[in-house]
């Protein structure tokens, strides 16, 4: 296993920026979709093909996507190879964190003035509702932005926490915090009510739920064979025994691990290199699409979106009119941040 001054040793193995925006894609893709038809309420709002119990197909497949420790795991391994190349810190984390809420808050200037003309009742709120909304401490403007504020403290604490995983070393990381994922898992199933309404201990029991598919990142890092063994059209054999797997299995204690295995086929797996780019080009706007997708589907323009009908159609024009805004969005956060010399 390569520790922190054999670093050289995992360096050919490292994911290319581009494989990494198209991993990203594959999450924003899967995001979206579990949004789109988690809800039963939703079910009379599309027209689907039914399976055998009763299910929409499209519901069916939301059991396919685990977009957060999707992410995380992408995360993990992005703060790692920072780790080992001496350019991970509390500052520079904070550098890119600022650059981060630069985005939610051109986000929230967006849509919650239209929100004050289609749900006048629910936007802005009060004083109080703006403050801790621009912190991300509540999220009553958009409950999918819960992510927010444990993944800033995640980072910002990422430099302690490789150094503790070095330390006690990476078997050892894996197994304890594969017990608190549990934990906090089982926290969350059966006293969920209690954990949401107390958002301090809400917070802590989500950053210690996040920590597990960080150190999956750190495993993904130190891998040897990341590129290597199973290759060509058997992968998409290997792929597709997981994928059932998961319908099976669809239990939130193996989503990292899912996650995991579906990152390790996905660099294996050979695609046309139009498909590539296109999950890149998703992957490159997947932080902005995560925070303004919901505003369209649940919370401003609802009927409007499920009008479409057809899963496949809501999904494309979500994804469209999602990443046109986020274009517009991601222009004025970089000319925000070059302004403020971010």
């Amino acid at each position: 296993m390569c520790g922190k001054i054999h670093v050289k040793c995992t360096m050919q193995n490292n994911v290319s920026r581009f494989e990494t925006n198209m991993l990203k894609g594959v999450a924003i893709i899967m995001m979206l979709w579990l949004h789109l038809f988690l809800k039963e309420s939703d079910m009379g709002n599309y027209t689907d093909l039914n399976l055998a119990n009763g299910e929409p197909l499209a519901y069916f497949l939301t059991r396919l996507c685990t977009p957060v420790s999707f992410f995380l795991i992408l995360s993990g391994y992005g703060l790692t190879y920072l780790y080992y190349n001496n350019r991970l810190s509390p500052q520079t984390q904070l550098s890119r964190l600022l650059k981060l809420y630069i985005h939610y808050w051109w986000v929230l200037l967006v849509f919650v003035p239209i929100g004050m003309f289609v749900k006048p009742g629910r936007y802005p709120g009060t004083i109080t509702d703006v403050v801790l909304n621009l912190l991300s401490w509540r999220h009553n403007y958009n409950f999918e932005t819960w992510f927010l504020l444990p993944y800033a403290l995640i980072s910002l604490s990422a430099l302690y926490i490789l150094k503790v995983v070095d330390k006690i070393g990476l078997k050892w990381a894996v197994a304890i915090t594969f017990i608190l994922y549990l934990a906090s898992s089982y926290l969350f199933s059966r006293y969920g009510t209690f954990v949401y309404s107390q958002l301090a201990i809400a917070l802590l029991v989500e950053y210690t739920q996040f920590l597990f598919s960080i150190v999956l990142g750190v495993v993904l890092f130190r891998s040897k064979s990341l590129k290597q063994g199973v290759r060509g059209l058997f992968v998409y054999v290997v792929l597709l025994f997981l994928l059932i797997l998961r319908c099976l299995l669809p239990t939130a204690a193996l989503d990292p691990i899912y996650s995991f295995l579906v990152i390790l086929i996905a660099l294996r797996l050979p695609m046309p290199s139009i498909a590539k780019r296109i999950l890149s080009y998703l992957g490159d706007y997947s932080m902005i699409v995560w925070l303004s997708h919901t505003f369209f589907c649940y919370y401003l323009f609802h009927d409007f979106i499920y009008g479409f009908k057809y899963p496949l159609a809501i999904f494309i024009v979500l994804m469209v009119i999602s990443l046109v805004v986020g274009i517009v969005i991601r222009y004025l956060a970089k000319k925000t941040i070059e302004w403020l010399r971010i």
